[in-house]
């Protein structure tokens, strides 16, 4: 409900009419973490990782930035996915001063879960919870495997078979609809192939033709509740942003046209698709739509912002996006978030009405802990 009402706002217009207000989230990223990218939930939280002047993942909630501090002193959090519950999913070291193996967890209202192992291996780096939905299923990657969580369990989930019945070998989970569909990446022999998980079936699902027959490198990075995937794939112009709907696989494009690369990152259940591309000058972040097609951001905020979109890495369903960017007074690195503005006072009213319901409908806030 609530989510839909903020949703009006953005649809009572083209993109072309759309501006952007930009949020400074608040974060310093000394370290570039291509993992650790926010992510925003349709009820408008965002998770990432904040890593100067240590790595901490953090919750933004209406203008509040919780750090989410580690269980081990001395150790590190990173945030990778958060649920429209303020559901944080990432990794850090293990709960004692003797387990030095990184574990998922969740991280909700001051408590964390710790998934449990898959089987006991020793490799203390290839793990990590990369997606939660709302019934607080985890996806992520365990020794270099896909692996999921629901109901206090952890497993491996089924390798595929590519088209020439060649195994995959290893692979990682990357997002999970609310409908329990899962998406990542299985490695083949000598190829990389985007693959959804669902109802206990693994599907590769192909990628852009390079020549007759032939399978090239894709990888799959975000599903929606109808069964939308994006991610990339090599093709005859380069690496492209895809998007793969009812067995139907599309490029994208770029914004600087043929022969330039591309790389989609999330898609909403509007079907809008944000991701980076290669670009002329600064700021390649862009923004998809079936009527207009691949839309650099930076063309939509504010021309005399202080800000530089380099890369929009996920949209909720209001058409809310965040990303990495920097600020060009003074050259610093950091999270964003884009809240669309439509110029007409109907719009503004229904912007500013989606905002109070929100206000309203939350205000039991998440940081209520910080008080006990």
């Amino acid at each position: 409900m609530v989510s839909a009402v903020i949703g009006l706002s953005a649809l009572t217009a083209s993109q072309a009419e759309v501006r952007y207000e930009v949020v400074d989230l608040g974060t310093a990223l000394f370290e570039s973490l291509s993992d650790a990218v926010p992510v925003v939930s349709n009820t408008g939280l965002v998770a990432g990782t904040d890593t100067f002047p240590t790595s901490r993942a953090y919750l933004w909630d209406s203008g509040q930035v919780l750090s989410i501090e580690p269980v081990r002193a001395g150790a590190s959090t990173r945030g990778y996915g958060v649920n429209d519950h303020g559901a944080v999913v990432g990794v850090t070291p293990g709960p004692t001063a003797t387990d030095l193996i990184n574990r998922p967890f969740i991280y909700q209202q001051g408590v964390y879960t710790f998934i449990p192992d898959v089987e006991k291996t020793n490799n203390i780096n290839a793990r990590a919870g990369y997606a939660i939905n709302n019934a607080g299923v985890v996806v992520g990657e365990w020794e270099s495997r896909p692996f999921i969580y629901a109901d206090g369990v952890s497993r491996y989930l089924e390798g595929s078979v590519d088209a020439q019945g060649k195994l995959a070998t290893a692979g990682v989970a990357k997002d999970i609809s609310n409908n329990g569909w899962a998406v990542g990446t299985m490695t083949y022999q000598g190829r990389t192939g985007a693959v959804i998980w669902h109802d206990g079936v693994s599907l590769d699902i192909g990628s852009l033709p390079v020549s007759a027959g032939q399978r090239t490198d894709a990888s799959a990075a975000a599903i929606n509740d109808l069964g939308q995937v994006v991610g990339w794939s090599n093709s005859v112009n380069g690496r492209r942003a895809i998007l793969w709907s009812d067995g139907e696989m599309i490029d994208l494009g770029s914004l600087r046209g043929a022969g330039r690369t591309s790389e989609a990152l999330d898609i909403s259940n509007r079907g809008e698709v944000v991701g980076v591309s290669e670009c002329i000058g600064a700021g390649c972040a862009f923004v998809w739509n079936r009527d207009e097609g691949m839309l650099q951001l930076q063309d939509y905020i504010d021309p005399d912002s202080d800000w530089i979109l380099n890369k929009a890495t996920s949209i909720n369903d209001a058409g809310w996006i965040v990303g990495n960017g920097f600020r060009r007074s003074t050259g610093l690195s950091a999270d964003f978030l884009l809240i669309p503005v439509v110029p007409e006072p109907a719009a503004w009213g229904l912007l500013l009405c989606g905002m109070w319901v929100v206000a309203v409908a939350r205000r039991v806030s998440i940081f209520r802990t910080r008080s006990e």
